[in-house]
């Protein structure tokens, strides 16, 4: 027997994440959507002890948009974090094989309004809430994040409707963020066989319905980095410099478009390192992941903005992207003058009015005289605020 020792003790080292404990749910299978989905429910862990709330980490697995599920050889991704005191959460989103995007974005976004929602329950402090994903889950943390009040991505269809789906810092792994500048990367990282992501078959054309360069405007809507804007959160980014899935030129694009945004982020490159290795979770990684989300989820509630989750003026804005008309209308639970303001990415004011909430009825909104781009749209209804990103095209 003690000959085996030396052989298990390499299979564990090489395999880590599966030699360690498991830990156990607190709350298993949670129902984030309330129709019995499967792949609509969600893992709570809470540090045992817990009274009061603590910030929460959402884990958003990879997969391809296609595969894996919550707490399959996903935990060591948030399981340091969990050590360190946070709450942490895994969850389960619609896959490629039988819904379209944007279904895995809506699904995240209202998993995240549905912990908000059920705070107290669950002791989450809903103005510190982290996100942490690799792979597909790295895209979708970042489109959760830098898309923010994009009705289309939204969901709200699916419950939840009284609070937001904003967050607070991301840490995104060998993620994509760019599915049209991919291929050109990838000779970069790999010298191979690397993937090939406008393929008939690759994971992007499965989760859009169509080959990537054939429809380049649905391509372009599910680039996480087509929707920065100064009002994003804190993002960490990694990514091994020899993928062969995701060329790390994604995550240095992504970086740069984030810093030229005005937004706070870091980018590592692991030196050697192929897509998912497990560098990614040794103990000096998910320090550094513990250590990023202590220095950012530390806001207080209140939040400086004047947002919070319980006084959020929620406005229907459509379509988003618009170009010319905008028609926004109030939940039955606003104030009767609610005042509209739109500010460009500088901070300017750049179009104001007001409207009118007592009938709850849509009003039509002229923004022809904006440029194209990325705008922040605030409304004040006296009680709170709420901000939702509006996109000019």
């Amino acid at each position: 027997m003690k000959k085996l020792i030396p052989i298990i003790s390499l299979f564990c080292f090489a395999f880590s994440f599966n030699c360690r404990s498991q830990i156990t749910p607190t709350y298993s299978n949670v129902d984030y959507v309330g129709n019995g989905n499967p792949k609509q429910m969600l893992d709570i862990y809470i540090p045992p002890g817990t009274s009061a709330k603590k910030a929460l980490v959402v884990h958003i697995h990879g997969g391809g948009w296609k595969g894996g599920g919550k707490n399959l050889n996903t935990q060591p991704y948030f399981q340091g974090i969990y050590n360190a005191g946070y709450i942490c959460v895994d969850i389960n989103y619609r896959l490629s094989s039988d819904s379209l995007f944007p279904a895995q974005i809506q699904d995240c976004k209202t998993a995240i309004r549905f912990l908000k929602t059920n705070a107290a329950q669950y002791f989450i402090d809903t103005c510190n809430v982290g996100l942490i994903g690799g792979s597909a889950g790295g895209h979708l943390v970042s489109l959760l994040a830098t898309s923010y009040g994009v009705s289309a991505f939204e969901g709200r269809h699916l419950g939840s409707n009284t609070v937001s789906s904003k967050v607070h810092a991301v840490v995104s792994l060998f993620g994509i963020y760019d599915f049209l500048s991919a291929d050109s990367q990838s000779a970069q990282s790999c010298t191979t066989s690397p993937l090939v992501h406008d393929a008939p078959g690759s994971p992007e054309t499965l989760l859009l319905g169509c080959q990537i360069s054939v429809c380049p405007a649905k391509s372009n809507a599910a680039n996480p980095i087509n929707y920065i804007s100064s009002d994003d959160p804190p993002f960490y980014l990694a990514h091994g410099t020899k993928d062969c899935t995701t060329p790390y030129g994604q995550s240095n694009e992504f970086y740069n478009a984030l810093i030229s945004g005005n937004v706070v982020a870091t980018v590592t490159l692991m030196v050697g390192a192929t897509h998912a290795s497990t560098v990614f979770v040794t103990p000096a990684q998910e320090t550094i992941y513990t250590n990023f989300f202590n220095s950012k989820l530390i806001n207080s509630c209140p939040v400086a903005t004047g947002i919070t989750e319980n006084t959020i003026v929620d406005l229907e804005i459509f379509p988003n992207p618009a170009n010319a008309i905008l028609s926004i209308k109030p939940n039955t639970n606003s104030s009767k003058e609610i005042f509209v303001e739109i500010y460009n990415a500088i901070g300017a004011l750049a179009l104001s009015t007001q409207i009118n909430a007592q009938d709850n009825k849509r009003t039509e909104l002229n923004i022809s005289s904006l440029s194209p781009g990325i705008y922040i749209l605030k409304t004040n209804a006296g009680k709170g605020f709420s901000t939702k990103k509006l996109i000019v095209n």
